[in-house]
């Protein structure tokens, strides 16, 4: 039976998310200019320091003037460390605020095998981005182990196995009619590795794809953020996960440090420009999306 797409309640909760983006954002600005203040505070007590260094080493004669210049540096450092303190517990306030605020919501949209045993289920996609009327997903999980090519051979994104599967199979299978119309073709630029010079390949236009290295670097500042489980489907049918993190290694669209090996984040989060063999079939996919909002 084929699955109902509730286009209500997929753009209600994309608007929310969108929302939540955007306080948070402002939130975490908050933070930081609260952090730049600290820095100030503490170079300032560090000049006071030195200061207090300078005027012990150059000591007046009189003991009441020594006695004088001490308790002005210090009565200074100790004001300074009291509002250092009172800035740190504003910060604390504010990263409460980060956690104890609403959970993210989920979006669904399109189903694919994810069960233990290969039973279909919903998949659940991030928003990544906004850019006027459409919205950047990419699937929460690493939803399938596959090679990026099957030779070891110089392939572009233009050519790969991926590309080919996630704008065939995966597209036409995991998405009805009604979430196929929601769903653009993008136009992609493909740029090499920026570390190894790797050339870039021709323009594409995809409906499903990989980020490239600069995107998710842009989408996600910090690696904790780009740590992905797999779905128990993945799992299964070979794909590597670290038993520290629970994360799997998952492509990107860039080719690494020559033609033979594509870009890759790792069970760490950590963006491995150089990359692995195109054919290594332990590393798994993460199907990214543009979509219109109405």
């Amino acid at each position: 039976m084929e699955h109902v797409f509730d286009k209500t309640e997929f753009f209600d909760t994309i608007k929310r998310i969108l929302k939540f983006g955007a306080e948070e954002k402002a939130l975490t600005g908050s933070i930081r200019e609260t952090e730049i203040e600290i820095d100030a505070i503490q170079s300032k007590i560090d000049a006071i320091k030195d200061e207090l260094i300078k005027s012990l080493i150059m000591l007046p004669s009189s003991k009441a003037k020594r006695k004088a210049n001490i308790e002005k540096y210090q009565n200074q450092i100790e004001e300074k460390k009291a509002f250092i303190a009172e800035v740190k517990e504003q910060i604390k306030n504010l990263n409460l605020r980060c956690f104890n605020c609403e959970e993210m919501p989920s979006v669904y949209l399109g189903t694919f095998p994810q069960g233990k045993d290969g039973e279909e289920m919903p998949l659940e996609w991030d928003v990544l981005l906004c850019e006027q009327n459409f919205v950047h997903l990419v699937t929460k999980h690493v939803i399938k182990q596959m090679k990026y090519a099957d030779e070891l051979v110089d392939t572009p994104w233009k050519n790969s196995k991926i590309r080919h599967w996630l704008n065939s199979e995966f597209y036409e299978n995991a998405f009805n009619d009604e979430e196929k119309a929601i769903i653009i073709e993008k136009e992609l630029a493909n740029p090499g590795c920026p570390a190894y010079k790797t050339p870039g390949s021709d323009n594409t236009r995809d409906k499903v794809f990989l980020p490239s290295i600069t995107e998710v670097k842009n989408y996600s500042k910090y690696d904790m953020d780009r740590i992905a489980t797999p779905t128990e489907y993945a799992k299964n049918n070979g794909l590597f996960v670290s038993v520290e993190t629970g994360g799997s290694y998952w492509w990107l669209r860039n080719n690494g440090g020559n033609m033979y090996n594509a870009s890759i984040v790792n069970f760490n989060g950590y963006v491995f420009e150089y990359g692995f063999y195109i054919v290594d079939e332990r590393y798994g996919v993460r199907p990214n999306i543009w979509i219109r909002l109405q």
